[in-house]
C-alpha cells in the first residue's frame, strides 16, 4: 500500500514537472454565473476600422444582487503569450441593466476578445466574442452623421473617387454610420476610427465641454469635421462654442446658384469665420470654408446639406467630393505611406536610448587586463621587493576598490534611474506662437516589475505597436498581462505589467496650446536661391536647420542659441521632400561609417539616425503645405507624466517645425515663385511602373504622366524644369517629354540636374497646366519627379 501511494505521488509529480518543462498552459474557459448576463456589441453602427480604437459596448444585467465592480476586456497582442486589458468600473442594481463603452485596440491579425466581469480580484462572469464583421477598408472613408434627419444625407454614400485607380489601383468610397452624441461625450477614443464627422441640422446646444474637447483632439489627429449652416443655422453654428469655432452669421437668404453647371436654389448663410478660407464658391458666393487644425480640418458649408432641392440634384455628390478632396488625399497618402521608413523608425527611436558615450568593449577589456596585471604581477613583484608580502590582504582589496570606482565612473554615462523616459518630440509652432506637440515616447524601468503611468494633464496618450513581425500563436499563448488601461471618463491610466528590466514600451502623446519662442527670420526666394537673415531666438542650440517649400529643401546648418546668420543665394540642397531628406541623412552616416570607414564621432553625426527618423516621421504626421523652418534641438518637453514618484532618467530630442512667411521676389511686376511651389501631380502611369509617393520617385518600366497646375490668375513668363536625385544611383538625366497642345503630341525635352528653361510657353500650356511624360527604364535606376520654377505677373 505504501509503495502504491509513493508511486502515485511520484507519477503526479512527474506529470506536473512535464507540464512545466513543456510550457503547457491551461487556458481558463469562460466563467458562467447564472446571476449575470452580458451582451456585447462593437463599432459605430457595427462598423470599424483596423488599427484604430474600437468602441465596445458591454451591457451587464445583475439578476440576484447589487453589483459593484469592473468590466475588463482582454485583447491579443503582437507579443507571443501576452494580452492587453482595458478596464472600466460599473455599478448595477439588482434586477437592472447598465451599459459601459470601452475603446479598445485589436491587433491586425486577431479578432478575438474576452469580456470579464470582475469583483475585486475575482472574475465572476466572462464571455468571449469576435470583432470581425463590419470592418471598413482602410482606403475608404468612414463618416459619422449627427443629424435630426439622417436619411436625407444618404446620397453621400454615392461619392466615389475614381482617380486613385490610376495611381494606387483602387477607388475610394464613403461609408456612412449614424453617430450618437453620447459616444463622443463618453470618450474621445470612441470616434478614433471615424475619418469624417458631419453635423447637419442638429442642435449643438446639447454639447458640453467634453464634446468639444473630444472633437478638438479628434480633428487635431487628422479628422475632418463638416458643419452646415443655412436654414438650420440656429441649431448648428449659432449654438456652437465660440472657443471651439469662432463663427457668426449675418443671416441667410435663398439664392439661385450655378453649381457645377446646374442652377439650384440654396438657402445660404452669410458667414464670418475666424481663420476660415473659402474653398468653393459659385456666383461669387462662398459655399464652403476650411480651417486647418494641425493634421485635420474643419469645413463649414453655407447651406444645409440635407434639404431639397440640393439632395435631389445630380451635383450633390459632386459637391461633397470636391470639399473633401484634401481629406481624401490625406487619407490615401497616409495609408499608402504609413509603412515607410518613418513608420518603422518609431520603434527604433522609442526603444533606443540616446546615450552619447557608450563604453566600448575594448575599453572594458583594457581595464580588466590592467586589473589582472596589477593584481597578478605588479602588486606581487612590488611587495616581494619590499619584503612586505604579508600586506597582500590589504592591497588586493584596496586595488579592487579602486578599479571598482574607475569602472563606476567610466560607466556613469550609461547609468539610468528607476524609470527611463525616452522622448522624441515634434513641435509645430504656428505664426501666432501657439503650437501643437507630438511625442513618441519610450517608457521602461530598470527593474523587473510593474510600472504605473499617471497622466495628470489628461493628454492624448496612447500605446503604439512596435512589434511588427511577431504574431500570437494559439497553441503557445499564455494569459500574461502586458499593458493595462483603466478608463475613468476621458481620463485613463496605464500600467505596464510583467516588464523585463529595461524593456521599453512605446507610446504616442499629443499636447496643444503650449507657447514657444519663434525663430526670427526675414527670408525670400528667387527661383531656387534662398536669401535673407535668420536669428536663433528659440532659446536652445539648433544642430540642423532647413527651410522647406513643399518638396524643396535648403540646408541652413547649425545655429547656436542667439546666433544670427545672413544667407545669400543659397541653393536647393534636395527636392524630394522631408522623408527623402531624412533618409539621405541616414545614408550619409552609413556610407561614412561602413563604406568610407570615416569618423562619425563628430557633432555632425550626433544622434543622426534618431534625427533622420524624426524628419521622416514628421513628413507624414504634419501638414507640410506652405513654408517651414525645421530644426533639430535638445529642447526638453514636459508632458508632466509621473510614475508614482519614482526617479526618472529623461532623454529629449525635439524637431521644431515653424510656419514662416516668405517674401516672394518681385521685380517690375514679375513674381518669382520658389522651386517646388507648384507641385507635380501624378495623373497616371502604366502597369509596370511603381510609384513611391513619399519620395516622389518611380521605378520599373513604362510611362508616367504628370500635371503641374499653375495659378490660373498668373500670366506666366518663364518656366524652368529640373531633375532631382534622391540617391546617387538614380538617373541624373531623364527620358522626358513635354506635351505640345498645338501638335497634340509629347515632344522630347531633356531634363537634367540643372534647370532647363522651356521656350514658347503658349505651345505647352493650357489653362496654365503643364503636362510632362517620363519614360521609366528599370535598367537606368530609380527616377525622381521633376520640379519646376515659375515666374510671372498677376493678370
Amino acid at each position: 500500500m505504501g509503495n502504491l501511494f509513493r508511486k502515485r505521488i511520484l507519477t503526479t509529480f512527474l506529470f506536473i514537472l512535464t507540464l512545466i518543462l513543456l510550457n503547457i498552459n491551461i487556458i481558463k474557459a469562460d466563467v458562467k454565473d447564472e446571476s449575470f448576463e452580458i451582451k456585447i456589441s462593437y463599432g459605430i453602427d457595427g462598423k470599424f476600422k483596423a488599427n484604430k480604437y474600437i468602441p465596445v459596448q458591454v451591457e451587464v444585467t445583475s439578476k440576484q444582487e447589487d453589483f459593484v465592480g469592473e468590466v475588463e476586456i482582454r485583447t491579443d497582442t503582437n507579443e507571443v503569450g501576452k494580452y492587453d486589458a482595458f478596464i472600466k468600473s460599473i455599478s448595477v442594481n439588482k434586477g437592472k441593466s447598465e451599459k459601459v463603452t470601452i475603446p479598445i485596440i485589436v491587433p491586425e491579425n486577431s479578432a478575438k476578445i474576452k469580456v470579464n466581469l470582475n469583483k475585486g480580484k475575482n472574475t465572476v462572469f466572462s464571455k468571449s466574442a469576435l470583432v470581425s464583421k463590419g470592418r471598413i477598408n482602410d482606403n475608404n472613408f468612414l463618416l459619422g452623421i449627427l443629424s435630426e434627419d439622417r436619411s436625407a444625407l444618404g446620397y453621400i454614400s454615392n461619392v466615389i473617387y475614381q482617380g486613385n485607380m490610376k495611381t494606387y489601383g483602387f477607388t475610394t468610397t464613403i461609408e456612412n454610420v449614424n453617430l450618437d452624441e453620447n459616444i463622443i461625450f463618453d470618450n474621445y477614443l470612441n470616434i478614433d476610427g471615424l475619418d469624417i464627422i458631419l453635423i447637419n441640422n442638429y442642435n449643438l446646444g446639447n454639447f458640453k465641454k467634453e464634446h468639444y474637447d473630444a472633437l478638438s483632439k479628434w480633428v487635431s489627429n487628422g479628422g475632418t469635421l463638416i458643419i452646415s449652416a443655412g436654414a438650420n443655422e440656429g441649431k448648428t453654428i449659432k449654438n456652437i462654442n465660440k472657443e471651439f469655432l469662432n463663427i457668426t452669421s449675418n443671416g441667410y437668404k435663398e439664392e439661385s446658384i450655378n453649381l457645377f453647371g446646374e442652377n439650384i436654389n440654396l438657402i445660404n448663410s452669410t458667414l464670418v469665420i475666424e481663420g476660415g478660407e473659402v474653398i468653393l464658391e459659385a456666383n461669387n458666393i462662398p459655399l464652403a470654408y476650411s480651417i486647418k487644425r494641425d493634421k485635420g480640418e474643419i469645413i463649414i458649408t453655407s447651406f444645409d446639406l440635407g434639404l431639397e432641392p440640393f439632395i435631389s440634384s445630380s451635383k450633390a455628390s459632386e459637391f461633397i467630393k470636391v470639399i473633401l478632396e484634401k481629406s481624401e488625399k490625406r487619407l490615401v497618402g497616409n495609408n499608402n505611406g504609413k509603412m515607410g521608413p518613418g513608420y518603422y523608425g518609431t520603434s527604433q527611436i522609442t526603444t533606443t536610448v540616446p546615450i552619447e558615450k557608450i563604453v566600448s568593449f575594448e575599453t572594458i577589456v583594457i581595464i580588466v587586463a590592467i586589473y589582472a596585471i596589477v593584481i597578478g604581477f605588479v602588486l606581487y613583484y612590488i611587495l616581494k621587493k619590499l619584503n612586505k608580502r604579508d600586506l597582500t590582504w590589504i592591497f588586493v582589496p584596496a586595488t579592487s576598490i579602486v578599479f571598482t570606482i574607475i569602472i563606476f565612473i567610466v560607466g556613469s554615462s550609461t547609468r539610468v534611474k528607476d524609470v527611463v523616459l525616452n522622448q522624441n518630440n515634434i513641435v509645430h509652432i504656428n505664426k501666432d506662437s501657439t503650437s501643437s506637440v507630438l511625442g513618441y515616447l519610450g517608457i521602461g524601468t530598470k527593474y523587473r516589475n510593474n510600472l504605473e503611468i499617471n497622466n495628470p494633464l489628461n493628454l492624448s496618450l496612447t500605446p503604439i505597436n512596435t512589434d511588427y513581425y511577431m504574431y500570437p500563436e494559439e497553441d503557445t499563448k499564455k494569459e500574461v498581462l502586458r499593458l493595462k488601461t483603466v478608463y475613468e471618463g476621458n481620463n485613463k491610466k496605464f500600467s505596464l505589467a510583467n516588464n523585463s528590466a529595461l524593456e521599453i514600451k512605446s507610446f504616442k502623446i499629443t499636447s496643444n496650446n503650449q507657447v514657444f519662442n519663434r525663430i526670427e527670420n526675414n527670408l525670400f526666394v528667387d527661383g531656387n536661391k534662398l536669401s535673407g537673415t535668420i536669428k536663433n531666438t528659440l532659446g536652445y542650440d539648433i544642430r540642423n536647420l532647413i527651410f522647406l517649400s513643399n518638396n524643396s529643401i535648403w540646408e541652413i546648418g547649425s545655429l547656436k542659441k542667439d546666433e544670427e546668420k545672413t544667407i545669400e543665394n543659397l541653393n536647393v540642397k534636395v527636392a524630394y521632400g522631408l522623408e527623402g531628406y531624412g533618409g539621405s541623412l541616414a545614408e550619409k552616416y552609413y556610407n561614412t561609417r561602413f563604406n568610407s570607414k570615416g569618423d562619425t564621432s563628430g557633432e555632425e553625426f550626433k544622434n543622426i539616425i534618431r534625427n533622420s527618423t524624426l524628419f521622416q516621421v514628421a513628413s507624414y504626421e504634419l501638414n507640410l503645405e506652405g513654408y517651414k523652418l525645421i530644426g533639430i534641438t535638445d529642447m526638453p518637453i514636459d508632458y508632466e507624466l509621473n510614475f508614482d514618484n519614482k526617479s526618472v532618467s529623461k532623454f529629449d530630442s525635439t524637431l521644431i517645425v515653424q510656419d514662416v512667411d516668405l517674401n516672394l521676389v518681385k521685380k517690375d511686376g514679375i513674381i518669382s515663385y520658389p522651386e517646388g511651389y507648384f507641385k507635380g501631380i501624378v495623373d497616371s502611369y502604366t502597369s509596370n511602373v511603381y510609384y513611391q509617393n513619399q519620395t516622389n520617385s518611380f521605378y520599373g518600366a513604362g510611362d508616367v504622366f504628370i500635371n503641374y497646375n499653375i495659378d490660373s490668375n498668373l500670366e506666366i513668363t518663364e518656366i524652368g524644369l529640373r531633375n532631382i536625385q534622391v540617391y546617387d544611383y538614380m538617373q541624373s538625366t531623364l527620358d522626358s517629354y513635354v506635351y505640345n497642345h498645338k501638335t497634340g503630341e509629347y515632344e522630347k525635352f531633356v531634363i537634367g540636374t540643372k534647370a532647363e528653361k522651356l521656350n514658347n510657353l503658349n505651345d505647352y500650356l493650357e489653362n496654365n497646366t503643364l503636362k510632362i511624360k517620363l519614360t521609366i527604364n528599370e535598367n537606368k535606376g530609380e527616377t525622381g519627379m521633376p520640379v519646376i520654377t515659375v515666374t510671372g505677373r498677376e493678370k
